[in-house]
């Protein structure tokens, strides 16, 4: 069964930062020493709950930021072979139509480990 990915709580805490405020799933509540990630079967957002921060999954955090012109690329680096057993991702960010950044130095084993990284650095360093 494949599951869908939801943002870290270091993220989530980012993207509440800068004022995402859709409606999601996920929720981390920081009323815990330990935030885990919990879902319910509605929907709420990060202004509905003081002691919640909303978590998106993460092709939705990558949506808001296209609504701001942010674009995140994941690339792929390797393909299974003898001598390199593993493939790498990689990602690039444009902001609108221009390229701004890349990590081709920084690699990563998974799609959702590069697009959790994208996400952090566009948050961090870009808006």
């Amino acid at each position: 069964m494949i599951k869908e990915a939801y943002v870290s709580f270091e993220t989530a805490l980012l993207l509440k930062e800068k004022r995402f405020d859709e409606e999601c799933r996920g929720f981390f509540h920081t009323a815990f020493e330990d935030p885990h990630l919990s879902t319910w079967n509605g929907d709420h957002k990060n202004s509905d709950y003081e002691e919640c921060v909303s978590a998106p999954t993460q092709q939705m955090a990558m949506a808001w930021l296209r609504k701001k012109g942010l674009f995140i690329q994941i690339g792929v680096v390797g393909h299974s072979t003898i001598t390199m057993p593993e493939k790498y991702y990689f990602f690039r960010i444009y902001e609108n139509r221009r390229y701004i950044s890349h990590n081709r130095t920084e690699t990563y084993y998974t799609y959702e480990e590069a697009v959790e990284a994208a996400l952090k650095y566009c948050l961090e360093e870009v808006i």
